[in-house]
């Protein structure tokens, strides 16, 4: 079998990268995030400035793996300068605030792993890129990252937040239904607020239009960014470049299915929208926003029920939280699972002293407490 080779070009050189992109999708196992859905409209809002660098992996002449690679220059504490390097992010918090998961490099079935080792092997050693740091933003287990060792000389720092989700295919069959399944205060809480409303009374519906999609959008972003502003937090639209990231996605993919956006009423009181992606079969909840005039009530509780509800009739396999450890995200999911935030570190006496700095840090805390 011939080997991989790699290639790294600026994007204004990668010809045809959209059609490229999409063939090579239907040749591999991968997530949304990696879908040219989200990855072209990302392109989108990066600024001029950003300078995107295309990574390519080529078998012979097949195509068998594709990447973004954007470079940022950082200083820690006003003295530790860092050429990074970034995998389908830029650097800029205000962008990355759309918070891409199940990140890594798009490879052909049955590359994967070999397309990511001759990848770091290349973007070590022929000095075509330079950098110091590699950020890789929201990988899962699933991403085959190849252990450091001597050939890549590289130091790993890895900071993990747990996940969750739900496997679905199990709750098809009569015998099982996904509500008795829960824990004992889950289903008191679920019931209690389906007895309040009145079963007849709730109702769940998809935006059947990208012009109602739009419109829910809007009012989910306005309930959405009051709830967290009141708290003295800025939202997850807090702006322009990301409201417009959102606007075109739902542009460019609502037709294809992937864009949901779920409204739950009961009655004519509305409990709150849900924003997800729905990409072969595996649901990937993205933002939420509800009424809290009876937080009592567990309105995202409800929500996010009556939606699993909805996927398990729609024959879903996966209705998946993403990354955050929170309480209805633990009540509601039947598995656990880890999201990884890499920083690939090359071998540079200011990181050393750096390092040596936060230690003698955290002896001097520990010491006066």
């Amino acid at each position: 079998m011939q080997a991989i080779r790699i290639g790294v070009i600026p994007l204004g050189e990668a010809r045809d990268l959209a059609a490229q992109w999409l063939d090579l999708q239907a040749r591999s196992r991968h997530s949304f995030f990696l879908s040219w859905c989200w990855i072209g409209r990302w392109l989108e809002i990066l600024p001029a400035a950003a300078d995107p660098l295309v990574l390519t992996a080529h078998r012979g002449r097949e195509l068998v793996g594709l990447a973004i690679l954007v470079r940022n220059s950082l200083r820690r504490h006003g003295i530790v300068g860092s050429k990074t390097l970034y995998l389908h992010e830029s650097g800029d918090p205000a962008i990355d605030d759309i918070m891409i998961e199940h990140n890594g490099i798009l490879a052909c079935c049955g590359a994967e792993t070999e397309v990511w080792r001759q990848a770091l092997e290349t973007l070590v050693g022929d000095g075509a890129v330079e950098w110091d740091e590699f950020c890789l933003a929201g990988v899962t287990d699933d991403c085959p990252l190849p252990g450091m060792d001597d050939r890549t000389g590289l130091r790993m720092e890895k900071h993990t937040r747990p996940a969750y989700r739900i496997h679905l295919e199990r709750f098809r069959s009569g015998d099982r239904d996904y509500l008795s399944g829960l824990g004992k205060n889950t289903r008191a809480r679920i019931r209690k607020a389906i007895r309040h409303y009145g079963e007849d009374e709730l109702r769940l519906e998809s935006a059947d239009s990208r012009d109602r999609c739009h419109l829910w959008l809007a009012e989910l972003r306005k309930l959405h960014q009051d709830h967290w502003q009141s708290k003295g937090h800025n939202g997850a639209f807090s702006n322009a470049a990301i409201i417009r990231f959102h606007e075109d996605l739902i542009d460019t993919c609502f037709d294809t299915g992937t864009i949901e956006l779920l409204r739950i009423s009961a009655g004519p009181n509305l409990l709150g929208y849900l924003y997800n992606f729905v990409y072969q079969d595996h649901v990937y909840f993205y933002q939420s926003a509800f009424t809290y005039e009876r937080p009592e009530l567990s309105p995202g509780l409800l929500c996010h029920y009556l939606a699993i509800e909805h996927y398990i009739e729609r024959n879903a396999r996966v209705y998946d939280f993403l990354a955050g450890d929170n309480r209805y995200k633990r009540s509601l999911a039947s598995e656990q699972y880890d999201v990884h935030w890499v920083l690939l570190q090359r071998d540079r006496l200011r990181f050393r002293l750096e390092r040596l700095m936060q230690l003698a840090n955290h002896i001097l805390f520990r010491k006066q407490f």
